[in-house]
């Protein structure tokens, strides 16, 4: 079964685009030995992480000999689309114009990203 997907501390933002970045399942000892971070959080703080994106549905568990080895169910591909539609829901009452206007209106869009939109529209 599938969870809902929901959204996602610093934190486990963190453990996520490092188990998306390595392509693979890991384990606590790996993520506690190669991710900066959580060279200063405690084997119990770690254990706790990735349990709680266990229970969100974003990690499956599999063990194997002595270790846990973590992999994600959800993509980062995924997980941008889901925040991408809450930030335009929360944020511009659901209206991607709204962004996109705002974007326009500060001036945060380059003339390359707008020719890159227009292509995009025609194309769609």
């Amino acid at each position: 079964m599938r969870h809902k997907i929901q959204h996602l501390s610093e934190t486990e933002k963190i453990i996520m685009n490092f188990i998306w970045k390595a392509k693979r399942s890991v384990t606590t000892k790996e993520l506690m030995d190669q991710l900066p971070e959580a060279r200063n959080w405690k084997r119990n703080t770690t254990i706790t992480f990735l349990s709680r994106l266990k229970e969100k549905g974003f990690l499956t568990a599999t063990r194997i000999s002595k270790a846990n080895h973590y992999a994600a169910c959800i993509t980062e591909a995924e997980y941008l689309d889901f925040e991408t539609k809450q930030f335009i829901s929360d944020i511009h009452n659901g209206s991607a114009f709204g962004l996109v206007n705002t974007l326009i209106d500060n001036k945060d869009l380059s003339k390359e990203d707008i020719e890159l939109l227009m292509k995009r529209l025609e194309d769609s």
